[in-house]
């Protein structure tokens, strides 16, 4: 929604059903960070079972309920999966963000309350209270809040390369697959060429938002 569109919410309706909007809004919120939180941890898991199966173990990997005999098709297989939850994180973050922008509009008209240090790269403190505890919010007050230069750069710099992180290991484990495309089976070439268009798909929505937000926002 743009802050046109919101401003027109408030304008329009009356505070109890405002009140059930951003309890709805709230509890969305809740949802959408056990869901990035459960994609985050599959992704972990992904790599450490990659790895597993680039070690070329001899016998069968348990992992929990699950047998592995033959770990080569984990090397097609994964970069599938990851590249899947990629744009999953991707698109349940996007959407995050969304809400915070609408809590952030709602905190300025509907309770008349203005942040003094107004960014849009951080979170600010009325929507970092409100909404459910997030790491990277808290740490990014400190470079909202605070003056402590080049120090608070690099104390935050590996949570942002963190962000670039996924699509790393997404890039380095596709990358000899498409050296060898043309030897490779047909179902490995669907594999490969599968992963490779939603690795794309994910990026084109990140500049997609980015380019939506800046023209929503004029």
């Amino acid at each position: 929604m743009t802050e046109s569109e919101i401003k027109q919410l408030i304008k329009n309706n009356h505070t109890d059903k405002l009140n059930v909007f951003l309890s709805e809004i709230f509890n969305k919120s809740k949802n959408l960070d056990k869901r990035i939180n459960l994609t985050s941890i599959g992704m972990l898991v992904l790599i450490l079972i990659y790895y597993l199966g680039e070690l070329d173990i001899k016998g069968e990997i348990q992992l929990g309920p699950l047998k592995i005999s033959d770990t080569k098709p984990l090397l097609y297989v994964l970069p599938l999966i990851f590249s899947f939850l990629i744009l999953r994180f991707v698109i349940l973050s996007s959407h995050k963000a969304e809400i915070k922008n609408l809590v952030r509009n709602f905190a300025s008209d509907y309770f008349a309350f203005s942040d003094s240090k107004d960014d849009i790269l951080f979170t600010d403190d009325f929507t970092r209270l409100v909404l459910p505890f997030s790491i990277y919010d808290e740490i990014g007050k400190f470079n909202f809040k605070t003056k402590v230069g080049c120090l608070s750069v690099l104390l935050t710099l590996p949570m942002i390369l963190m962000a670039f992180a996924p699509y790393f290991f997404a890039s380095v484990w596709i990358y000899p697959r498409i050296l060898e495309f043309s030897s490779l089976e047909l179902y490995n070439k669907v594999l490969v060429g599968s992963t490779v268009w939603i690795l794309v798909l994910s990026v084109f929505y990140i500049f997609k938002t980015i380019l939506l937000g800046f023209k929503e926002n004029k």
